[in-house]
């Protein structure tokens, strides 16, 4: 055994020392070889071995030369067949398939000239392939997709296309079994290539049937397999039955199967052709006497018919003796016997047949005998060759047992020079394929049922108490395994590789791409492979086999060339069409530098409209061939697709001009109106019993399982790990071990996890990762069980096996693994602050992990400690309104003494004042949010009537807001842009006028400092000024601000169509009738439906019809900066949303501030942030702009982001608390991912000790737990907080949330960490108007938003706030940030992220750039991107102000009209007559009427327009349109309808 070993490694170590050979030395090597060989065979020295594998090797290279000069002559036929008429034919550019002129080659490109068979030459041109597939046009050339030339098996012959070795046919020698006997006078009748042949092939089946000699039970798709509509496809369901019955007829029936050898055979063509009229009688005649020549139970069965004693006879057939060679034709007296009256039968194994003459009932035939085949398949058979049995063994040497697979696959292989009638079967070649793969899967869960008894899995602490109770037979043990996860798509194995494919989007993100990819039977390599007569779905293997190496092919190209970029982890899974055709569906995750970010870039991958045929001609016949739908509807509406009289794939689509991200997490993809739109084509429950009774079966899924391709695969690996309570894991052991021998093998006692304990003991550095880590850094070895330090650079990560809620402790034994590092054993997990708790729940709340069902009262009552009751008031609305809580009452008893803290109370009277004062604090601010006291289970507040105020609150608030003489005296420093800006709107709140204002200044030019004086102004003469912005770091700004959404509840979701949810007698609505001015920050990166929804609102509240209602509206901002936020929206998108495009910009007067007041120190920074601002800075390739020398950083050195850090943050350690510090400071990147790296960057510089909170994740309606903790973990959304937020004492952070909009507490709010509890955080606020307030933050539920796009809906409980160390450039507009460091990772990606980054500083001193890709080649600069749309805003503007010159009517009437049509119009609507709004063009104003009084107006107009046109069939055409019974319909179809009456009107006005 050791010599071997040696042996087999001396081996290993030749070859690899062959494979680093140069050509020279390989050369050389072989020389010396064959010398050698030939010296040994002269002295006669060479052994058997080495002479039979040169022999070998010999016959290899001659079949492999004689084969691939056959192949090239079929494919030259072939091509000559399928060439054109003439060079017209061909698409003009693809004559010669050559690149066009316009991608020649450079001098450094490589062009390589290719000769192929008799093709033309075929130039391909070298080039880097990695996206080369993005964006493709057919002039960058199109080489067509031809597999490598297949090559021979040395071993056994067998023809291998690529991506086939020698293990596939005859596992690379160990098998070899001789070739099937085939008689040359039925091989004829397969080969002929007349109409009797095409019957035969036609009607195999039916021939087969008539000659077989058993009865075949099986479930088929009768619609597939009768062949009159599409392709033919032998499609079963269930299992398939072999069963055989008396060899005699009963009185009453007429002979079938075995019985049409023995009974009655003078009449016995009739008797077969009796089966189906439609067979040919002499063929019948023929395909008779071949088999009674050639096939021994054939003969066996006419001997018995001889017999005058037939009733009192027996036939026995046998199944193969054991020491009979494999193939050797069987003898009429080997496959059965014939037993006479009292005969004796001698011996009968297991598997021999006794027949009876009558016997009244069927029997089974044993697929594990080699008879099954033969008596089922005479036609493929026709020799009475026996098939796969238990007792087949090899021809080699070793004369070892074969597999059932390996058997059948070493049979359907294709050997020249061997003719196989199974490959010839043709429909016959499908149920044979079908047959045998069942029969396999039948004997896996044959084994499956039968070892259920002997083998079982118990626990191992299960089997010690058994032990120590006296029982020592494992047979009284165990629980019963039902259907392991082995079997690919039983419900086990579908939900752990689901959990798989959850893991590897948890570790690397969401699938960016899904492909698809069918086979397509009229491929080249199919047809080339296809005998005389055959069509390739006679051929099931080929199908199989050739779309398994191109789908090889395709894999290279996306795995390995990245041709649609970078793919980091992918899961694909092969299925098979109903017809069986095989596809594969593929998920895949790009890098980060590949991933689709936007609709421009899904237009480079994905082309969902038909080219023009102009342009790309040979892109357009194929589109038009493989991928038009249809055609079905009206057309057709028998077409398979149609349910109820629709198309279920909802075709035809309609056409959209440009890309846009669905509401389902689908695109819309971009499909123009081109014009061309052709039409084209464990209980009681057996889960074996389920699984078999629930599948389909075709043949080129069954040969793709006897070929034994893979059906599925994930990439990273995933390494399933397993979770046990202690001495609880799971011991599998025979029936006859006792419990002695089980617990005395050390093995049992070793699994993953207690070896990952054991490794954390001896090996430090496994302490630094969790569990679920591990394997991505060690091996699990089986043989000894245990884990080794990972050498290769595979990558592979670990999954822990799935656990559900009611397994009771083992669940949350699962929730610590996920948490804890470096556990040593049960107790350090059980263990925490040197206590050891009984229970893993018990350990996991300690850690923080679990929530406690008391934390609320918990929380209230840490925060109690502080002894701060204006910010316990605070908390405790704040718990009231988000965290639903249960037991309101106990909590008021509780705590409300320690919220009143700050009243003064001497006596009983006294303090009932006090604690209604604090309900009536309480009910202030519960009324903010739409609350009050009487929707709690609070006391009753007592009125009081000192108290009493008509006043409602909401307007008593505005009021009260004080006006301080610092921002009165703002006024008078005002600069001349500014005070023409505050002349105007004075002017106009003066005189009482209607006017909209929109004051735009670059960043830093004192907008802020404008809206102050303003505000200041109209509120000390005792108006009423609202302050709103569009995010929450600019509301906190703002004297008395809030956000835009809260102060006039706007919809998180607006279309055209939605108004604000304020009642017209609500307390708001009464604010907005009294307000004087409505002020508007950060406008332009609002969506214009915002804007619209609130001019509808404030004209239905106010009755004037007049913009915003006829309030002085003063809008503010700089379209340079960000503009509206398009999830996954384009360009045109995203300029289409900005409030130019809008309607009422029209009414709005401009007011230009120019004058840069934050960084006039620094002029030069002022001036060039203008010329990027405005997109005019000098740029090179790419939109590529220089960085001034004294902001960059230079990507150098080891660490080049810590630069950046030390410069921003300079001595961190000695500002600890400094809150001053910590607002001027700020890094801004672009994505969440980059801030969270930045923020545990910093952090972990940071003095102090980390307190980790976790995040406790839910997922709402998940009763089977499909979503595990640690991907619902993973997910971090835009604007939710992190799972694991790390906190030290005095870090900044920034608020999530609109908590409490009046006490400063919005989204975007920077504060300073002063102290946490478990449950409760005590910050300070850095910003805005409440800066230096303390507050307290609760854990809050969160849910995500819509654009997550999450296929459910998750609930995240945590502190809603982020480490502000670093921002998002989202994040940090409005504020001013002295200290300011910028980084890019990648280059922006959306308009104004560059600009919005810099004017965040005060000068170039201040302000750091660091790009890492900002090197470029011959420039020793700092580069970046910049992406401006301000140019295109720009040419909006002067547009319409051209237009307004021009024209008085809408420029844009249809949006106009669907703006003001109040209904919606998605949803279904009905006959009855009803009021509309319609827009009426013609005279600018909304009218009040009813649906049919408008079709009258439009039919009568219409008519008259197209009758003095002279249209025929006018009123054809107008009956279509009244059976429209949506509004969206209407919508449409009504506006293409009028504007053909406002045609005349505008052609007049233009006239004139």
């Amino acid at each position: 055994m050791e010599s071997h070993n040696r042996t087999e490694q001396s081996r290993i170590r030749q070859q690899r020392s062959r494979a680093s050979m140069t050509d020279e030395q390989r050369h050389e090597y072989l020389t010396r070889q064959r010398a050698n060989y030939q010296a040994r065979r002269t002295l006669g020295t060479i052994s058997q071995q080495e002479q039979r594998l040169s022999n070998q090797r010999q016959q290899y290279q001659t079949q492999n030369s004689e084969h691939r000069q056959d192949l090239l002559s079929r494919r030259r036929t072939n091509i000559r067949r399928r060439q054109p008429t003439s060079a017209e034919d061909i698409p003009e550019g693809n004559q010669r398939n050559i690149i066009p002129e316009a991608s020649t080659s450079t001098h450094n490109e490589h062009v390589d000239t290719v000769f192929t068979d008799s093709r033309p030459p075929v130039i391909r041109r070298r080039r880097n392939n990695r996206n080369c597939a993005r964006d493709f046009h057919e002039s960058m050339g199109i080489t067509q997709s031809h597999l490598s030339a297949s090559t021979t098996c040395p071993f056994c012959g067998a023809c291998l296309l690529p991506h086939e070795s020698s293990d596939f046919c005859c596992l690379n020698g160990r098998i070899s079994l001789p070739a099937m006997s085939v008689p040359p006078e039925l091989l004829s009748i397969y080969n002929d290539e007349t109409e009797v042949g095409r019957h035969f092939r036609q009607h195999i089946r039916m021939y087969n049937h008539i000659f077989a000699f058993t009865s075949m039970g099986v479930h088929l798709d009768g619609d597939l397999a009768n062949g009159r509509e599409g392709v033919y496809s032998f499609r079963a369901q269930g299992a398939i039955y072999h069963k055989i019955g008396g060899f005699l007829p009963s009185s009453s029936e007429r002979p079938r199967f075995l019985q049409l050898y023995i009974y009655d055979t003078d009449n016995e063509i009739n008797n077969r052709v009796a089966e189906n009229p439609t067979l040919n009688v002499e063929l019948v005649e023929r395909l008779r006497s071949i088999l009674d020549v050639h096939n021994p139970f054939a003969h066996r069965f006419r001997q018995l018919a001889q017999e005058p004693n037939i009733e009192n006879c027996q036939l026995i057939i046998r199944e193969q003796p054991r020491n009979r060679p494999q193939y050797n034709i069987p003898t009429a007296s080997e496959v059965a016997a014939i037993i006479v009256g009292g005969e004796e039968a001698g011996q009968i194994n297991g598997r021999d047949i006794v027949v009876q003459c009558n016997s009244g009932h069927l029997m089974n035939v044993p697929d594990t005998a080699g008879y099954y085949d033969p008596l089922q398949y005479p036609l493929l058979l026709p020799c009475g060759t026996y098939g796969w049995d238990v007792n087949t063994q090899n021809g080699a040497a070793s004369r070892t047992k074969v597999t059932c697979r390996d058997y059948y696959s070493y049979m359907l292989q294709i050997r020249d020079g061997r003719d196989n009638l199974l490959l010839r079967g043709c429909r016959l070649l499908q149920q044979y394929a079908v047959d045998i793969f069942l029969k396999m899967e039948t004997q896996k869960f044959r084994w499956v049922r039968n070892n259920q008894s002997k083998i079982r899995a118990e626990m191992y602490n299960g089997l010690q108490d058994s032990f120590e109770a006296g029982i020592n037979i494992s047979g009284h043990l165990g629980r019963r395994i039902i259907l392991p996860s082995s079997i690919v798509g039983c419900p086990r194995d579908m939900s752990e590789r689901f959990q798989d494919a959850m893991r590897v989007v948890g570790v690397s993100g969401k699938p960016d791409l899904f492909l698809t990819m069918t086979c397509n039977p009229s491929w080249d390599e199919i047809r080339d492979l296809l005998l005389p007569g055959q069509l390739p779905q006679d051929r099931p293997d080929l199908l199989s086999r050739v779309f398994h190496s191109k789908f090889e092919d395709f894999k290279d190209d996306i795995f390995n060339k990245g041709v649609l970029g970078e793919v980091v982890a992918y899961a694909y899974v092969i299925e098979f069409q109903k017809r069986g055709l095989p596809h594969a569906h593929m998920l895949l995750i790009l890098g980060d530098d590949d991933k689709l970010n936007s609709p421009d870039v899904y237009d480079q991958i994905v082309k969902a409209e038909i080219p023009l045929q102009s342009d790309q001609p040979e892109l357009y016949t194929s589109v038009l061939k493989h991928m038009i739908h249809g055609p079905c509807g009206t057309i057709n509406p028998r077409s398979p697709c149609m349910q109820k009289g629709k198309c279920k794939r909802h075709f035809p689509k309609p056409f959209v001009p440009y890309t846009v991200q669905g509401n389902d997490c689908y695109p819309l993809y971009q499909r123009r109106d081109m014009g061309q739109v052709p039409l084209g084509r464990e209980s009681n429950i057996d889960e074996v019993k389920q699984y078999i009774d629930a599948r389909w079966v075709c043949a080129p899924e069954a040969l793709w399982r006897i070929y034994k391709f893979s059906m599925s695969r994930i990439y990273p690996a995933v390494e399933r790990l397993q979770i046990h309570m202690p001495n609880m894991q799971r011991v599998q052991f025979n029936e006859d071990q006792s419990v002695y021998e089980i617990l005395g093998n050390e093995r049992n006692t070793r699994t993953q996890l207690t070896e990952y304990f054991r490794m954390n003991r001896v090996d430090p550095e496994a302490r630094n990762y969790l569990y679920i880590e591990f394997p991505q850094h060690y091996t699990w070895v089986k043989n000894p069980p245990e884990w080794k330090r990972r050498r290769s650079h595979k990558k592979v990560i670990g999954r822990i096996y799935t656990v559900s809620l009611s397994e009771g402790d083992k669940f949350y034994l699962r929730f610590l693994l996920l948490h804890v590092k470096g556990a040593k054993d049960f107790d350090d997990l059980l263990t925490y602050n040197g206590i050891k708790y009984p229970t893993f729940k018990e350990a996991a709340i300690q850690r923080g992990l679990l929530e406690n069902d008391d934390s609320i009262r918990q929380c209230l009552q840490e925060a109690s400690t502080f002894r701060s009751p204006v910010a316990l008031r605070r908390l405790f609305v704040t718990v009231l309104l988000y965290c639903q809580p249960t037991g309101v009452m106990e909590l008021w008893n509780e705590f409300h003494h320690f919220m009143m803290e700050d009243h003064p109370s001497s006596s009983n009277v006294n303090n009932v004042r006090s604690i209604n004062r604090l309900l009536r604090d309480l009910d202030t601010l519960l009324s903010q949010h739409g609350k009050h006291i009487a929707n709690y289970d609070l006391p009753t507040l007592i009125d009081d009537p000192e108290g009493n105020n008509d006043v409602p609150k909401c307007i008593e608030d505005e009021l009260s807001i004080p006006v301080s003489d610092t921002d009165m005296q703002l006024i008078d420093l005002l600069n001349d842009d500014q005070k023409n800006a505050f002349k105007s709107i004075i002017d106009a709140i003066e005189h009482g006028r209607n006017a909209t204002f929109f004051v735009d200044g670059p960043g830093g030019t004192g907008k802020t400092f404008l809206y102050r004086a303003l505000l200041s102004s109209v509120r000390k003469k005792g108006m009423i000024a609202l302050a709103t912005a569009s995010s929450g770091i600019a509301a906190t700004i703002l004297p008395g601000g809030r956000t835009a959404h809260s102060r006039f509840k706007i919809p998180l979701s607006v279309d055209a169509s939605t108004t604000c949810s304020i009642s017209k007698n609500s307390d708001l609505a009464e604010l907005i009738r009294r307000s004087t001015i409505i002020i508007w920050d950060e406008a332009p990166m609002t969506h214009r439906y915002a804007f619209e929804s609130v001019d509808r609102t404030f004209r239905d509240i106010t009755g004037v019809d007049s913009p915003f209602g006829g309030k002085i509206v003063i809008l503010g901002g700089d379209f340079r900066q960000i503009l509206p936020v398009i999830p996954n929206g384009s360009k045109a998108q995203m300029i289409n949303a900005s409030i130019v495009n809008s309607p009422l910009w029209r009414h709005f007067e401009v007011l230009h501030l120019k004058q840069n007041m934050r960084s006039r120190n620094d002029q030069g920074f002022s001036e060039w942030l203008l010329r990027v601002g405005h997109g005019i800075e000098s740029v090179i390739e790419n939109d590529m702009i220089k960085i001034p020398p004294d902001m960059g950083i230079p990507w150098e050195g080891e660490d080049p982001l810590n630069n950046l850090i030390d410069r921003v943050f300079p001595d961190l350690s000695r500002h600890m608390n400094d809150s001053s510090y910590m607002v001027e400071r700020a890094i801004l990147t672009l994505t969440n991912e980059e801030v969270d790296r930045l923020n545990d960057r910093i952090i972990a510089k940071y003095p102090g000790e980390d307190h980790i909170l976790y995040s406790f994740d839910s997922v709402d309606d998940d009763p089977r737990n499909l979503y595990q903790q640690e991907f619902l973990n993973s997910i971090s959304p835009s604007g939710m907080p992190p799972h694991v937020l790390r906190l030290k004492k005095g870090v900044p952070i920034m608020l999530l949330r609109n908590i409490d909009p009046k006490a400063g507490l919005c989204n975007g709010t920077r504060l300073i960490c002063r102290d946490f509890l478990p449950n409760v955080i005590d910050a300070e606020i850095l910003t805005g108007q409440m800066k230096g307030d303390r507050v307290f933050i609760p854990r809050i539920p969160l849910k995500p938003t819509e654009s997550a796009h999450l296929p459910f809906q998750m609930t995240r409980r945590q502190f809603p706030v982020r480490l502000s160390f670093a921002l998002t450039i989202n994040k940090s507009q409005g504020q001013t940030i002295p200290s300011v460091g910028v980084y890019f990772p990648d280059h922006v990606f959306s308009h104004g992220q560059l600009y919005v980054a810099m004017s965040r500083g005060t000068s170039m001193e201040t302000v750091k750039v660091l790009v890492k890709k900002g090197h470029l080649r011959g420039e020793h600069q700092i580069y970046t991107q910049i992406k401006m749309v301000c140019q295109e805003i720009k040419q909006i503007r002067k547009s319409q102000q051209k237009d307004d010159e021009m024209y008085s009517y809408d420029v844009n009437p249809k949006q106009t009209w669907i703006d003001n049509l109040f209904i919606p119009y998605a949803t279904p609507r009905n006959n009855k007559v009803h009021r509309l709004q319609i827009y009426s063009f013609g005279w600018g104003i909304t009218l009040q009427i009813d649906k049919r009084q408008l079709w009258k107006m439009v039919k009568r107009e219409i008519l008259s327009q197209r009758a003095s046109r002279c249209i025929l069939h006018a009123k054809e055409e107008i009956c279509i349109f009244k059976f429209f019974q949506c509004e969206q319909f209407i919508t449409q179809c009504m506006f293409q309808e009028l504007n053909l009456i406002i045609t005349r009107m505008i052609a007049s006005a233009a006239g004139k």
